[in-house]
C-alpha cells in the first residue's frame, strides 16, 4: 500500500462478479478492475492476466553412500509444476506506447471465456491447483503496480463415462484369534458397495456382512471414509508419493 501511495496508485483492487469467486470450467468469468490517481501518471498500459497452475513439493529420504555398513542418507526435495492455462491481454495500452492518464478514478472491465476442460481447485501439505487473476499497472522506466486475486474451479464429473465407477465393489477381510496354543475360528467380514464411483454430496449405501466363528465377542464395526493424495514430481528426478 505504501508503495502505491509513492506511486500515486491508490485502492488498486480487482472485484468479480461472482462475490465467492466461484466457477466452473468453460463458464465466463467477468469483473473489473479498478484504481484511483492521485496525481497525474504516465503509464505503458494496464495488464490482466488469468491462469490456473499446479505445483507440488516434497521430501524424501534418499542413500547417499554406497557403503553397506552405516549407509549415510540425506533428504531431497522434490518438486514439479503444471500451467493449466495463461490468458494474457491488455485492458489499456500496449507495450509499444506510453499513457499519459489524468488524476481520477479508473474503472476496466473484463470478461474471459475459461478453458473446458479443468481440475478442481485443490489443497494439500504437499501439493495445490490455484487458479488467480493478476493485473498490474506498468510504469515506463518504474516499479510496476500489482495486484492479484484467487479464485476456485469446480468441476463436473459424469461418472456415467467412467466405467470403472459403475463396477461394485466387494472386500473380504478375515482374522482368527489366537490364545497361548489355542487358534480359533475365523472372524469374517465382507464389504459390499453397489457401485464404485461418487459424486460431492451422496450417500455411499454400505452393506456388511459379518460371521463369527470365533470364540471372541465383537462390540461394533467402525467404518472410516479416507482421502489418499498421490502427489508426482519430476525435478531432481521422478518420484511419487
Amino acid at each position: 500500500y505504501l508503495l502505491e501511495l509513492v506511486m500515486g496508485i491508490e485502492n488498486f483492487k480487482i472485484l468479480l462478479d461472482i462475490p465467492n469467486g466461484v466457477y466452473y470450467a468453460g463458464s465466463v468469468i467477468s469483473g473489473k478492475l479498478q484504481f484511483r490517481l492521485n496525481k497525474q501518471m504516465k503509464i505503458r498500459g494496464v495488464k490482466l492476466h488469468i491462469l490456473g497452475e499446479a505445483n507440488v513439493s516434497f521430501k524424501s529420504i534418499h542413500k547417499a553412500s554406497r557403503r553397506e555398513e552405516n549407509p549415510r542418507h540425506e533428504i531431497v526435495p522434490f518438486s514439479a509444476s503444471e500451467e493449466y492455462f495463461s490468458i494474457m491481454y491488455y485492458l489499456l495500452g500496449s507495450s509499444s506506447s506510453d499513457i499519459q492518464l489524468l488524476p481520477g478514478e479508473y474503472v476496466y472491465p473484463f470478461t474471459t471465456t475459461l478453458p473446458t476442460i479443468l481440475p478442481s481447485s485443490f489443497e494439500s501439505e504437499n501439493g495445490h491447483i490455484r487458479y488467480y487473476i493478476k493485473a498490474k499497472v506498468e510504469i515506463p522506466w518504474g516499479f510496476d503496480c500489482k495486484v492479484e486475486k484467487p479464485f476456485s474451479i469446480k468441476t463436473n464429473v459424469d461418472l456415467n463415462y467412467i466405467a470403472e465407477a459403475k463396477k461394485p465393489i466387494i472386500r473380504q477381510v478375515e482374522k482368527t484369534f489366537c490364545c497361548m496354543w489355542c487358534r480359533s475360528g475365523p472372524l469374517t467380514i465382507v464389504l459390499n458397495l453397489p457401485y464404485a464411483g461418487y459424486v460431492p454430496g451422496q450417500n455411499i449405501p454400505v452393506i456388511l456382512e459379518a460371521d463369527n466363528a470365533s470364540n471372541v465377542d465383537v462390540d461394533n464395526v467402525v467404518i472410516k471414509l479416507q482421502k489418499v493424495i498421490t502427489c508426482k514430481a519430476n525435478v531432481p528426478e521422478n518420484k511419487i508419493t
